[in-house]
């Protein structure tokens, strides 16, 4: 597992999957945050009230607000990532090769998925790094009162928020990681990630309220924002869990069963 866990990070070293995985999810950290603070105060879509006031953004929660607003986007980020790097060793070829040095498959595909985890963390920590820079950056310009962002309450919801979006992150990878073992091919798993957890939840989600307490994409959503007014945090992460673990384990098992040609 050590040498499939070490093998996988020489892929991910690569200038592709650093400016697609890291790049991508600084530069959308980056753009939420800035969104988030210039907006504080204006009017929102329509003239109603904008997301956070300049009020709320002084408060001890303040700082996270870039982050907990790119979850999402930085999730699909991630679903992408884990669907290249596991449907791309179908589509090169490469699988066959591992396997001979690595023959348990099982022990193949946990260094695999441990490495790309590793990959995320890093991703959103720079993320967080480069989110908590900026709020600093424009909080003087908008009359935003920082003080409480330093308090043992503001850096515990900054820590709370950088968990949460790693657990979301890494549970949309693990969606990702099972469409590339079951379609095989990098392009068609991140085109049917995307418009399954982007589109197609948000849709059935319109249609039926209670839905989206069993849709990977609502949950993991939910607990990258650390709950929501419908469903708590505890039961989004249960839930996720639950439903995220079932899919990756039928993805194990496709992986570990299934012929590497066929």
């Amino acid at each position: 597992m050590t040498n499939a866990f070490l093998s996988e990070w020489l892929k991910l070293r690569r200038r592709a999957m650093l400016l697609g995985g890291i790049g991508a999810t600084v530069f959308v950290a980056g753009v939420a945050t800035i969104a988030q603070i210039l907006s504080a105060g204006q009017p929102g879509p329509g003239g109603g009230e904008a997301p956070r006031t300049i009020a709320s953004l002084s408060e001890a929660d303040g700082l996270t607000t870039g982050l907990t607003g790119a979850a999402t986007l930085i999730g699909a980020v991630t679903l992408a990532v884990w669907a290249i790097a596991v449907a791309n060793e179908y589509s090169l070829g490469t699988l066959r090769n591992l396997l001979v040095r690595q023959p348990h498959r099982l022990r193949l595909l946990a260094g695999k998925l441990t490495a790309l985890a590793s990959f995320t963390a890093v991703a959103v920590t720079l993320g967080a790094a480069v989110s908590v820079a900026l709020a600093f950056a424009l909080a003087p310009g908008k009359d935003i009162d920082t003080s409480a962002w330093l308090t043992s309450d503001g850096l515990g919801a900054l820590a709370s928020a950088w968990l949460n979006t790693v657990l979301a992150s890494v549970g949309f990878g693990l969606l990702g990681a099972a469409l590339g073992t079951l379609v095989r091919a990098p392009a068609g798993a991140i085109g049917a990630g995307l418009a399954w957890v982007l589109v197609g939840e948000s849709i059935l989600s319109a249609a039926w309220e209670d839905v989206g307490r069993w849709l990977p994409g609502q949950l993991l959503q939910t607990v990258g924002a650390g709950g929501s007014s419908s469903t708590s945090y505890l039961s989004a992460l249960v839930g996720a869990t639950v439903v995220v673990g079932g899919l990756t384990a039928f993805g194990s098992y496709l992986f570990a069963t299934r012929e590497v040609g066929g």
